[in-house]
């Protein structure tokens, strides 16, 4: 089977075809700095690490938006205890000890990128982003969080949501019953992810494509599921949808019940109704 392609979606083409003296069009001025801020416990069992300043990682989840972030909160980590292990910043952030004390809806709410650990399993690590990253931002990003993260021996799984007008399909855009899951996996990935494979010509761009990347590059076990959906704002249904990945390797290790699910969705959505915009 011919899967659909991640790469050489994460960089903005500029084309070459222009004089020196054009040089200032390109985006050279453009920050491209993100920023990693460990905690002090962090940062303490970084010195004391033999391998090479990098954290034991098996497990990694990354939940990239609102609804990504909304599920993983109500359905991974609802009633486990975890730890902050760091912020990651694309703009200036409140100091670590601010950001520590925010309840644990936090990355949900806010424009903040958290990276959390199971107190019981550390070496199973949460990042949680509701970040708006630039594509010139996304390769520092990966590197500044993956180069302290030992993952050689991890399970990685990507979510995140795209809008269905996005979604190139032979079928007309009204007829396609959103929303729907859509996936891609590094070739070190065993097994079969539980939705679909994302189809060509559609790829996945941004943050997301270039965390695949970067795992397809190093040679690391990882899988994406997309799901498409036909509105701008947090919508349940959107979140539970996520649920169908629940009883998939390497996932269902993870999954954790939560019997005041639909009441935490429901006051998810309700808290960012507000801020909605009403066109896609």
């Amino acid at each position: 089977m011919e899967y659909p392609t991640f790469f050489g979606e994460t960089l903005p083409v500029i084309s070459r075809a222009v004089d020196d003296d054009d040089d200032e069009l390109l985006p050279h001025d453009i920050n491209c700095d993100v920023s990693v801020r460990w905690t002090p416990i962090a940062k303490e069992e970084l010195s004391k690490t033999s391998d090479d300043n990098r954290l034991e990682c098996n497990m990694l989840f990354i939940a990239i938006d609102l609804e990504a972030s909304g599920f993983v909160e109500t359905f991974l980590l609802h009633d486990e205890m975890t730890e902050l292990l760091a912020t990651v910043s694309v703009d200036v952030e409140d100091d670590i000890s601010d950001s520590s004390r925010r309840h644990h809806l936090a990355a949900t709410t806010d424009k903040h990128c958290f990276v959390r650990r199971l107190k019981n399993k550390p070496s199973v690590l949460f990042v949680l982003s509701t970040l708006q990253v630039s594509q010139y931002q996304t390769p520092s990003w990966t590197d500044q969080l993956f180069s302290h993260l030992s993952m050689s021996n991890a399970d990685v799984v990507v979510l995140t949501t795209n809008l269905v007008s996005r979604y190139h399909s032979e079928q007309c855009q009204s007829d396609l019953l959103a929303p729907f899951l859509r996936s891609l996996n590094t070739s070190t990935f065993s097994g079969r992810p539980c939705a679909p494979y994302l189809e060509q010509p559609n790829v996945i761009s941004g943050l997301a494509a270039q965390i695949m990347t970067y795992l397809e590059i190093h040679q690391v076990s990882g899988v994406l599921y997309t799901c498409y959906k036909d509105v701008s704002f947090v919508d349940i249904k959107t979140m539970k949808l996520f649920c169908k990945i629940l009883h998939s390797p390497p996932i269902r290790d993870y999954a954790v019940k939560n019997p005041n699910a639909d009441t935490q969705l429901v006051q998810l959505a309700e808290l960012h109704r507000d801020k909605s915009t009403l066109y896609i």
